[in-house]
C-alpha cells in the first residue's frame, strides 16, 4: 500500500511500509505532514507515470494528451559507477498505449466534469500505466498554466497550440471555434544523458543514427555538452564537464529526439533498451 496526507505537494509524508512493522512509523509521518489531520491509504500500484493534460468545452474532453516518463526503480545498479535510475531518466510524448486507456480517461473526465459542473477549459491528472497497460488516476487537477506546461511538444505532436486556448478559455472568451478530431502524429523521446562513470568529460560523440534524430535537427556530430551530471551511487552531481561553452550546440541533461513511427520512439524510450540507446554515444574523459 502507499500512505499519504491528504493536503500536501512534493510526496512529502508518502510512504510505502514494506513489512507489518513499518506501518505504524508510515502512518505517523504522514499523519505529522497533513494540515487537516488527514491521510490517504491506497494501494500500491505498479507501473510507469504519465501525465494527462485534456480541454474541457461544455463539460466534455475535446483534446486529450498525454506523455509518459520512464524510470528505472531507485537502488538498481548495472555497474558501480553508473546508476542504472539516472542512466534512464527521460519519457515519451505522447504516452505509449495512449490509444488503449484514453478511452476509459476520456469516459471518466467526462462524467467530472458533468458532476462537478466545470467550467470550460483544462483538466489535468497523473496516471499510472500498469504493465497490461490500464490506467489508475491517482491525482486529478485544473492546473494552472506556466506550471512547466503546457510544452512546446505538446503543440508539435497534436499541431494544437494548447497555450492560446487554454488561455482564452481562463479568460472567458469564446471556444466555439475550437479544432475538431485533434490526434497525435509526431513522436518525441526526451532523455537526460548522464555519463558511464566519475570524471572530467573532455568530449561527448553522438553517431550518425542519433544525430539524425535529434530535436531541433542539427547538422553538426559532435556535441560538447555543458551541463553533462556525472553522478555518485546517490545520484548527486558531483563535477559538470569542462568545455567550451562558445562550441555547445546541445543542452547536456536534457535532450530530445524526434523519431517517424510510434514503434522506433517507443523501442527507444524503454528504459529496458538503454544500452541500445548508449551505444550511440562516446565519452571522452580526460586523462
Amino acid at each position: 500500500m502507499i500512505v499519504k496526507p491528504s493536503d500536501n505537494v512534493s510526496s512529502r509524508g508518502v510512504g510505502s511500509p514494506k513489512t507489518k512493522e513499518e506501518v505504524v512509523a508510515v502512518v505517523d509521518e504522514a499523519f505529522s505532514k497533513s494540515k487537516a489531520g488527514k491521510i490517504i491509504i491506497e494501494p500500491f500500484i505498479e507501473g510507469f507515470f504519465t501525465t494527462v493534460t485534456s480541454m474541457i468545452i461544455d463539460k466534455k474532453v475535446v483534446a486529450f494528451f498525454a506523455d509518459s516518463s520512464f524510470r528505472y526503480p531507485e537502488g538498481v545498479k548495472d555497474e558501480p559507477d553508473y546508476p542504472i535510475y539516472s542512466k534512464n531518466n527521460g519519457g515519451m510524448k505522447p504516452s505509449p498505449y495512449m490509444d488503449e486507456f484514453a478511452p476509459g480517461i476520456i469516459e471518466d473526465f467526462n462524467k467530472l466534469a458533468k458532476e462537478l459542473n466545470l467550467v470550460d477549459g483544462k483538466l489535468h491528472c497523473e496516471l499510472m500505466i500498469t504493465p497490461d497497460h490500464k490506467a489508475y488516476i491517482f491525482d486529478l487537477h485544473r492546473r494552472m498554466s506556466g506550471f512547466d506546461e503546457p510544452w512546446p511538444e505538446w503543440n508539435l505532436t497534436t499541431g494544437l497550440q494548447w497555450e492560446d486556448w487554454i488561455v482564452r478559455a481562463e479568460c472567458g472568451m469564446d471556444l466555439s471555434n475550437f479544432p475538431v478530431g485533434i490526434r497525435q502524429n509526431r513522436f518525441f523521446h526526451y532523455r537526460n544523458i548522464y555519463a558511464p562513470r566519475n570524471g572530467i568529460i573532455k568530449r561527448v560523440e553522438f553517431d550518425e543514427y542519433l544525430t539524425s534524430h535529434i530535436y531541433p535537427k542539427h547538422s553538426e556530430k559532435h556535441f560538447f555538452l555543458y551541463d553533462l551530471v556525472v553522478s555518485d551511487h546517490l545520484h548527486q552531481p558531483l563535477i559538470e564537464g569542462s568545455v567550451d561553452k562558445k562550441k555547445a550546440t546541445a543542452r547536456g541533461n536534457y535532450l530530445q529526439f524526434e523519431f517517424d513511427t510510434v514503434e522506433e520512439c517507443e523501442k527507444i524510450s524503454n528504459p529496458a533498451n538503454s544500452d541500445e540507446f548508449y551505444k550511440h554515444i562516446t565519452f571522452e574523459y580526460e586523462k
